[in-house]
């Protein structure tokens, strides 16, 4: 697993990749940072940890999974590395935490906006800055549950298809899906409606962004992340022996 976690690593920063991915986020989030909470003159970052930063996750998550298995089957690296002598869970794993470490190397930059909001904030005392502290620090570990998440989903995705604009494009869809299922499962059937509200990924984060530390969230994205690492070893089980 770690030959493949160094592998996967390399190869984003040998070339410009790594770069661009970890440049891209601090331009969309600096640019959403700017304006739900410097426009507005304010000091709450929950409109800015919601849905402003979920739709740049989800461009993050879309980049990254060009380097998954649609890749490996395109350059036909594939057969190489499923009839290599390691488990079926050491290459899922290494692929994903390559990803999770690149994906939480960018999310870093949002210990930068908590410190421009400290250092200009017109309120100093203790009891303010250990409330901010603690708030962000929760919800920036939504984030980081949220974005594990995605790219679990995006893995299996990848695993699916040899296309990786085919995988962007369904990663984006899915995501989306996932974003706006509880605001349309209203309009829906019994049965529809709670298997919708079920796949519900943005509003699982709501507690997370007012600062509390639900369980119920915190599972839910663990048993997603969990689910799909288990199906896309599934798949990659066919494929070897297949």
């Amino acid at each position: 697993m770690i030959s493949i976690i160094g592998r996967e690593i390399t190869a984003y920063f040998v070339n410009p990749a790594g770069y661009v991915l970890i440049g891209s986020y601090g331009i969309l989030s600096g640019i959403c940072f700017v304006l739900s909470v410097v426009a507005n003159m304010s000091s709450n970052m929950i409109s800015y940890f919601g849905v402003w930063l979920y739709f740049v996750n989800v461009i993050l998550v879309c980049l990254l999974s060009f380097r998954f298995f649609s890749e490996e089957k395109k350059n036909k690296t594939d057969q190489l590395l499923l009839t290599a002598p390691i488990s079926l869970f050491s290459i899922v794993m290494g692929k994903f935490l390559s990803a999770v470490i690149i994906f939480t190397v960018a999310t870093l930059i949002n210990l930068f906006y908590a410190f421009i909001i400290l250092l200009f904030s017109s309120s100093t005392t203790n009891d303010f800055i250990i409330q901010f502290i603690c708030n962000f620090l929760i919800q920036f570990i939504g984030i980081l549950l949220e974005g594990y998440a995605m790219i679990a989903v995006s893995v299996f995705i990848s695993s699916l298809t040899e296309s990786q604009i085919g995988t962007v494009a369904a990663t984006f869809a899915v995501l989306i899906v996932m974003f706006v299922a509880d605001s349309i499962a209203g309009f829906l059937p019994g049965w529809a409606e709670i298997a919708l509200k079920s796949i519900s990924m943005y509003s699982r984060y709501s507690d997370f962004s007012l600062g509390i530390l639900s369980l119920f969230p915190t599972v839910f994205y663990i048993s997603i992340t969990a689910l799909f690492i288990f199906l896309t070893m599934r798949v990659i089980e066919k494929r070897r022996w297949a």
